[in-house]
């Protein structure tokens, strides 16, 4: 009885664990904010190669470190986590990086 018990315990354990540890599709990325609008939750950011990607943001999505998308500007270098939704990039948690130059 007692042996069938933690193998119950145990069981659940790994289960719990490999949740936790579930792929949930979403990717990294770094780069330079090109343009902001926080109105309308849309960043262009481009990468080190020069690629430009526009992404959003939802009412979920995570900012570190205190902070908020209207201190964001153009020139500051974010890293960010996102998921493909519907042929869009949607940011799940962001973080600056480096503060652009501010002229």
């Amino acid at each position: 009885m007692k042996t069938r018990l933690c193998l119950w315990i145990a069981a659940a354990f790994v289960v719990s664990c490999a949740a936790l540890y579930a792929d949930d599709g979403s990717h990294k990325q770094e780069g330079k904010i090109v343009q902001i609008d926080p109105s309308s939750k849309v960043m262009v950011v481009q990468t080190e190669k020069g690629d430009r990607s526009t992404i959003y943001w939802t009412e979920t999505t995570k900012l570190e470190d205190g902070l908020t998308f209207t201190g964001l500007r153009p020139g500051d270098t974010v890293e960010y986590h996102f998921v493909d939704k519907d042929g869009q990039k949607y940011v799940t948690r962001i973080e600056r990086e480096h503060k652009g130059d501010r002229h």
